[in-house]
């Protein structure tokens, strides 16, 4: 039979096992002083109502120099008490630590606590009222019930109401209150732990485990998230602007300082080599296709300064990498995406083999059908196997490539084929065509296995490491999940205290998630990034809304944002038709230097020569002239350019 579980049980199993989050400290405090026994007794008006709270609470400890203010309720408070004695209906214990229970739970404590509780005739002058002995077994029979409980149940009880009411406590407040021997508490509240009754941690600090009940926990949790949400407030959408480059490898762009003709710009050390940013890149957009000509162009010189197209494919012939074309609905365009080998879900997930595809020319089922016999080839191999000459034989490579049906072990061919659909008829293209096949420059060719698809967590996962948060407008970039059905795992994941919920930054629409540890956002050294149009690590017009920005672009790969902190300040396109800004003076020379530094170092257009500005562009802002002239660019007729 299945086990029958309580609504709250079972809103609470799928992490039952995981790591419990840490508890505000404070919000434990708080939620202790309110869960204590003492003030409910000394607001009771009878002693009836006396009685009644010590059937409820179990036993109750009168403390030796009660507080001012309660002097007077603690004097009412014992005179019930000491009513409740005279008439048999309540007792004391007049040991180390003055208790008392109800008449009613005489049985049961004397069971857990045989010296505490004796039974001796004659003991109400004492304070004690005789209790019936217990069997030859040590068994204490529960009049009227037909049952009974052995010592050990009989302690269980009695620390299942304690912890209920207790508030943290360690082992030793249990085992000298009651009694009990340190083993056997540790025993008892170890079961009880495993019932999911109380949860074992460190809640005030000190050295020795702490025992919460699973309530008490649950109610100091909720406070928590209660005063951390309440002590959040929405916070600039810049302040996400220019923290998300960061997250997304872009490192900060230092302008061009003395004279910008010569010298180099001063770019901060990562302390990484290329290979490990290309790497850290790829693990964060792994299985994100993007067009197969940005990540040369724009995504990686962006992040690496000086980036070389070797790091990429060393990446790819030593199997850390590799990529697949993911084909668009459309069918237009050549969307690349990588993966890295060892991120694979446990190195232990298949690969899907490709289908046999229909509606192939037949030299693309020659190839198609060579790579499945042969396995992973080179061009020249491919050649002789299917009698195609070469030209004939990259064509159908390329259409196979475009479908997603064969990859290769280099970024070598998705170069190729981008540089040839610009100078296909180039005779001096198709002798280097030959050049490369016979150098066997290109790698190794094979069918396109399709990688395993991520579980859902997986993909809530990557949200969180590409953009940070979890929104709506995450939900609508990605793949995977729709935001109601990603909402309802997030508000799991803040039950278990992984994420927080709320309104964090400004500009987006409705709740978001962030890390449980928050997003650092504390401001420093003005920080400028030069970004493509398109890069993802541009905030605006992708998570946030244009509206956000004071100055319009258009998300395109030939267009140009430098951020002054998050904010878009000037944009430049790349035939130089297009110059935007909202500086002016110093600041604007500042922010052309950083343009400058930026193209220098090759982080943008790193295929042009030179930056070009036109000069309707010069009579249109006031001083841009100028501003040009002293960050290095020359005059020339029609324009304004600033070479590399």
């Amino acid at each position: 039979r299945k086990p029958v579980v309580s609504g709250m049980e079972a809103l609470h199993l799928p992490d039952r096992n995981a790591a419990r989050p840490e508890l505000d400290p404070q919000a434990v405090r708080a939620v202790a002083l309110e869960n204590r026994v003492l003030p409910r007794f000394l607001a009771a008006g009878t002693a009836n109502e006396v009685h009644s709270l010590l059937l409820m609470h179990g036993d109750l400890v009168l403390p030796a120099e009660p507080a001012p203010e309660d002097a007077a309720a603690m004097a009412v408070l014992r005179a019930h008490l000491a009513g409740l004695l005279s008439e048999g209906r309540a007792l004391c214990d007049t040991g180390a630590n003055v208790r008392w229970i109800a008449r009613e739970e005489a049985e049961l404590y004397r069971t857990a606590e045989p010296e505490a509780w004796p039974g001796a005739a004659g003991a109400v002058a004492e304070g004690v009222v005789a209790v019936p002995e217990s069997n030859a077994e040590g068994i204490m029979p529960m009049p009227g019930h037909g049952e009974t409980w052995s010592h050990e149940e009989a302690c269980l009880r009695v620390l299942r109401r304690f912890a209920r009411y207790a508030g943290p406590f360690r082992e030793n407040d249990a085992a000298a209150r009651y009694r009990m021997a340190p083993v056997l508490v540790r025993r008892l509240l170890e079961r009880l732990a495993e019932e999911n009754f109380v949860v074992r941690g460190t809640y005030t600090g000190c050295a020795d485990d702490e025992w919460l009940h699973r309530v008490l926990w649950e109610r100091s949790r909720q406070r928590g998230l209660r005063v951390a949400a309440a002590s959040v407030r929405s916070r600039p959408a810049a302040e996400y602007a220019v923290w998300l480059p960061g997250n997304q490898q872009v490192p900060v762009v230092q302008p061009l300082a003395g004279d910008p003709a010569g010298g180099r710009a001063g770019v901060p050390e990562t302390g990484r080599m290329p290979a490990d940013r290309v790497l850290a890149f790829i693990r964060q957009f792994t299985g994100i296709p993007f067009p197969a000509e940005w990540w040369e162009s724009v995504l990686l010189p962006a992040r690496i300064p000086g980036y070389q197209p070797g790091v990429l494919d060393k990446l790819c012939q030593t199997g850390r990498v590799f990529w697949r074309v993911v084909p668009s609905e459309d069918g237009k365009g050549l969307p690349v995406a990588f993966w890295e080998t060892e991120s694979l879900p446990g190195q232990t997930e298949p690969f899907t083999p490709p289908a046999e595809p229909e509606g192939l020319e037949p030299e693309e089922r020659a190839v198609w059908q060579a790579l499945g016999a042969r396995g992973a080839c080179f061009a020249h191999q491919l050649t002789g196997a299917t009698g195609q000459p070469v030209t004939r034989l990259m064509q159908s490579l390329q259409a196979l490539t475009a479908k997603g049906l064969v990859a290769n072990d280099s970024f070598a061919p998705i170069r190729f084929f981008l540089e040839w659909n610009r100078t296909k008829q180039s005779a001096a293209f198709a002798k280097r065509l030959a050049l490369l096949t016979a150098r066997m420059e290109m790698g190794r060719w094979e069918r396109a296995a399709v990688p395993p698809e991520p579980t859902e967590e997986a993909r809530l996962d990557a949200w969180l490491g590409r953009w940070g948060i979890a929104c709506r407008e995450v939900a609508e970039q990605e793949a995977g999940p729709a935001w109601t059905e990603a909402y309802e795992r997030l508000k799991n994941r803040e039950f278990a205290g992984r994420v927080q919920r709320g309104l964090f930054f400004e500009g987006l629409a409705g709740i978001q998630f962030q890390p449980a540890q928050g997003l650092s956002t504390t401001p420093g050294a003005p920080a400028w990034h030069v970004l493509a149009a398109c890069d993802p690590a541009l905030a605006y017009g992708r998570i946030l809304p244009h509206a956000a920005s004071e100055l319009p672009f258009t998300r395109v790969p030939g267009t140009v944002v430098v951020l002054l902190d998050g904010k878009p300040v000037l944009t430049l396109d790349r035939n130089g038709s297009g110059f935007g800004t909202i500086l002016t003076g110093e600041m604007l020379e500042t922010a052309i230097r950083t343009v400058c530094a930026a193209f220098r170092e090759k982080r943008c257009w790193p295929g042009e020569r030179l930056l070009a500005v036109k000069r309707e562009m010069l009579g249109a802002i006031d001083g841009l002239e100028a501003c040009l002239a002293v960050c290095g660019f020359e005059r020339e007729p029609g324009r304004m350019v600033f070479r590399r």
